[in-house]
Protein backbone atom coordinates (compact mmCIF):
# COMPACT_ATOMS: atom_id res chain seq x y z
CA UNK A 1 0.00 0.00 0.00
CA UNK A 2 0.93 3.25 -0.72
CA UNK A 3 2.06 6.17 1.30
CA UNK A 4 0.65 9.33 0.70
CA UNK A 5 3.09 12.72 0.17
CA UNK A 6 1.09 15.91 0.04
CA UNK A 7 3.01 18.17 -2.33
CA UNK A 8 2.05 21.96 -0.93
CA UNK A 9 1.95 23.32 -4.28
CA UNK A 10 -1.06 24.45 -6.61
CA UNK A 11 0.92 24.59 -9.48
CA UNK A 12 -0.87 21.47 -11.95
CA UNK A 13 2.58 21.30 -14.15
CA UNK A 14 4.71 21.29 -10.46
CA UNK A 15 2.07 18.58 -9.09
CA UNK A 16 2.47 16.33 -12.66
CA UNK A 17 6.11 16.76 -12.83
CA UNK A 18 6.32 15.15 -9.08
CA UNK A 19 3.67 12.46 -9.55
CA UNK A 20 5.36 11.35 -12.87
CA UNK A 21 8.55 11.18 -10.56
CA UNK A 22 7.43 9.01 -8.05
CA UNK A 23 5.49 6.91 -10.52
CA UNK A 24 7.30 3.47 -9.48
CA UNK A 25 7.65 4.63 -5.52
CA UNK A 26 5.94 3.46 -2.48
CA UNK A 27 4.21 7.19 -2.25
CA UNK A 28 0.93 8.37 -3.89
CA UNK A 29 1.61 12.32 -4.30
CA UNK A 30 -1.57 14.22 -3.40
CA UNK A 31 -1.98 18.00 -4.08
CA UNK A 32 -2.38 20.48 -0.93
CA UNK A 33 -5.91 21.31 -3.19
CA UNK A 34 -6.72 17.79 -2.32
CA UNK A 35 -7.36 18.64 1.43
CA UNK A 36 -7.15 22.43 2.11
CA UNK A 37 -7.38 25.88 -0.38
CA UNK A 38 -5.31 28.15 2.29
CA UNK A 39 -2.23 29.21 1.03
CA UNK A 40 0.52 30.17 3.39
CA UNK A 41 1.94 33.47 2.71
CA UNK A 42 5.83 33.25 1.31
CA UNK A 43 7.38 35.29 3.94
CA UNK A 44 10.94 33.93 3.27
CA UNK A 45 13.92 35.65 2.10
CA UNK A 46 15.24 32.53 0.58
CA UNK A 47 14.18 29.47 -1.24
CA UNK A 48 14.85 27.04 2.01
CA UNK A 49 12.34 29.49 4.10
CA UNK A 50 9.68 29.44 1.65
CA UNK A 51 10.30 25.75 0.93
CA UNK A 52 10.02 24.82 4.69
CA UNK A 53 6.70 27.35 5.23
CA UNK A 54 4.89 25.52 2.31
CA UNK A 55 5.73 22.19 3.35
CA UNK A 56 4.79 23.05 7.48
CA UNK A 57 1.60 24.06 6.50
CA UNK A 58 0.62 21.79 4.65
CA UNK A 59 1.66 18.83 7.32
CA UNK A 60 0.00 20.73 10.09
CA UNK A 61 -3.12 21.22 8.05
CA UNK A 62 -3.10 17.28 6.94
CA UNK A 63 -0.91 15.33 9.71
CA UNK A 64 0.81 13.59 6.66
CA UNK A 65 4.37 13.77 5.24
CA UNK A 66 4.68 17.16 3.30
CA UNK A 67 6.54 18.19 0.49
CA UNK A 68 6.82 21.92 -0.92
CA UNK A 69 9.52 23.24 -3.57
CA UNK A 70 10.89 26.91 -4.11
CA UNK A 71 12.90 27.93 -7.01
CA UNK A 72 14.18 30.73 -9.23
CA UNK A 73 17.03 32.09 -11.16
CA UNK A 74 19.98 33.78 -8.98
CA UNK A 75 22.47 36.00 -11.23
CA UNK A 76 25.98 35.75 -9.39
CA UNK A 77 26.84 39.60 -10.85
CA UNK A 78 23.33 40.50 -9.06
CA UNK A 79 24.36 39.13 -5.40
CA UNK A 80 21.87 36.46 -6.26
CA UNK A 81 18.90 38.47 -7.77
CA UNK A 82 16.10 37.89 -8.57
CA UNK A 83 16.08 34.94 -6.32
CA UNK A 84 12.90 34.39 -4.39
CA UNK A 85 11.60 37.86 -5.95
CA UNK A 86 11.60 36.34 -9.40
CA UNK A 87 7.42 36.67 -9.79
CA UNK A 88 7.79 40.03 -8.02
CA UNK A 89 9.78 41.44 -10.61
CA UNK A 90 7.86 39.93 -13.18
CA UNK A 91 4.30 41.19 -11.57
CA UNK A 92 2.54 43.93 -12.65
CA UNK A 93 0.21 46.14 -10.52
CA UNK A 94 -3.07 44.69 -11.94
CA UNK A 95 -1.15 40.91 -11.10
CA UNK A 96 -0.36 39.54 -14.61
CA UNK A 97 3.26 38.46 -15.42
CA UNK A 98 5.31 40.50 -17.78
CA UNK A 99 8.62 38.79 -18.31
CA UNK A 100 9.57 40.38 -21.12
CA UNK A 101 9.85 43.67 -18.57
CA UNK A 102 11.70 41.89 -15.90
CA UNK A 103 14.68 40.94 -18.44
CA UNK A 104 14.76 44.39 -19.62
CA UNK A 105 15.48 45.32 -16.08
CA UNK A 106 17.39 42.46 -15.30
CA UNK A 107 19.83 43.41 -18.31
CA UNK A 108 20.15 47.16 -17.72
CA UNK A 109 20.89 46.18 -13.82
CA UNK A 110 23.51 43.48 -15.02
CA UNK A 111 25.28 46.12 -17.68
CA UNK A 112 28.38 44.21 -18.81
CA UNK A 113 29.16 42.48 -15.80
CA UNK A 114 29.56 38.62 -15.89
CA UNK A 115 26.87 36.22 -16.78
CA UNK A 116 27.10 33.70 -14.59
CA UNK A 117 23.74 32.30 -13.39
CA UNK A 118 21.87 29.41 -11.52
CA UNK A 119 18.53 28.19 -11.38
CA UNK A 120 18.26 26.81 -7.33
CA UNK A 121 15.67 23.95 -6.58
CA UNK A 122 14.88 23.66 -2.99
CA UNK A 123 12.75 20.83 -2.15
CA UNK A 124 11.34 20.58 2.02
CA UNK A 125 10.13 17.96 3.38
CA UNK A 126 8.13 17.54 6.43
CA UNK A 127 7.12 14.93 8.91
CA UNK A 128 6.84 14.63 12.35
CA UNK A 129 10.06 13.26 13.50
CA UNK A 130 11.96 14.95 10.69
CA UNK A 131 12.52 18.07 8.42
CA UNK A 132 14.75 17.94 5.51
CA UNK A 133 16.22 20.37 3.30
CA UNK A 134 17.20 19.73 -0.86
CA UNK A 135 18.90 21.93 -2.78
CA UNK A 136 20.36 21.51 -6.18
CA UNK A 137 21.31 23.90 -8.76
CA UNK A 138 22.21 24.38 -12.45
CA UNK A 139 24.47 26.72 -13.66
CA UNK A 140 25.01 28.32 -16.36
CA UNK A 141 24.53 31.91 -17.95
CA UNK A 142 21.99 34.51 -18.66
CA UNK A 143 21.49 36.01 -22.56
CA UNK A 144 19.09 38.50 -23.09
CA UNK A 145 19.44 38.39 -26.78
CA UNK A 146 16.48 35.47 -27.64
CA UNK A 147 12.98 36.49 -26.20
CA UNK A 148 12.33 39.56 -28.21
CA UNK A 149 9.84 38.21 -30.04
CA UNK A 150 8.04 36.41 -26.80
CA UNK A 151 5.14 37.90 -25.67
CA UNK A 152 5.03 39.19 -22.03
CA UNK A 153 2.95 35.76 -20.63
CA UNK A 154 5.79 33.55 -21.54
CA UNK A 155 7.24 30.96 -19.23
CA UNK A 156 9.18 32.22 -16.76
CA UNK A 157 13.15 32.91 -16.93
CA UNK A 158 13.68 29.92 -19.36
CA UNK A 159 14.26 32.48 -21.99
CA UNK A 160 16.80 34.00 -21.00
CA UNK A 161 18.84 31.07 -18.98
CA UNK A 162 21.49 28.61 -21.07
CA UNK A 163 22.12 25.54 -19.09
CA UNK A 164 25.94 25.18 -18.70
CA UNK A 165 26.84 22.46 -21.71
CA UNK A 166 24.24 23.68 -24.08
CA UNK A 167 24.09 26.67 -26.67
CA UNK A 168 20.32 26.90 -26.22
CA UNK A 169 18.01 28.62 -23.43
CA UNK A 170 15.45 26.50 -21.44
CA UNK A 171 12.57 27.84 -23.63
CA UNK A 172 14.73 26.55 -26.58
CA UNK A 173 14.59 22.77 -25.27
CA UNK A 174 12.14 20.15 -25.25
CA UNK A 175 10.38 19.16 -22.25
CA UNK A 176 12.51 15.83 -22.09
CA UNK A 177 16.07 17.28 -22.89
CA UNK A 178 15.24 20.72 -20.01
CA UNK A 179 14.75 18.10 -17.69
CA UNK A 180 17.85 16.49 -18.15
CA UNK A 181 19.35 19.92 -16.76
CA UNK A 182 16.96 20.83 -14.53
CA UNK A 183 17.64 22.06 -11.00
CA UNK A 184 14.31 20.38 -10.11
CA UNK A 185 14.90 17.64 -12.04
CA UNK A 186 18.00 16.82 -10.09
CA UNK A 187 16.15 17.95 -6.46
CA UNK A 188 13.74 15.17 -6.80
CA UNK A 189 16.20 12.24 -7.87
CA UNK A 190 18.01 13.75 -4.66
CA UNK A 191 14.61 13.42 -2.53
CA UNK A 192 13.66 9.84 -4.01
CA UNK A 193 17.48 8.68 -3.28
CA UNK A 194 16.83 10.25 0.63
CA UNK A 195 13.13 8.42 0.89
CA UNK A 196 14.38 5.12 -0.50
CA UNK A 197 17.06 5.14 2.64
CA UNK A 198 14.51 5.78 5.08
CA UNK A 199 12.14 3.02 4.10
Amino acid sequence: MKQTLVMATHNAGKLAAMQKAFADFPFEIQSITDFTDKIPEETGTTFEENSLIKARTAFHLTGMPSVADDSGLSIDALGGAPGVYAADLATEEDGTRNYPKAFELLKHQLGEEDKTARFVGVIAYVDRDVEKLIRAETVGVVDFSSYIHLDKETFGYDPIFIPEGDTRTYAQMGAEEKATYSHRSKAINLLKVWLLERL
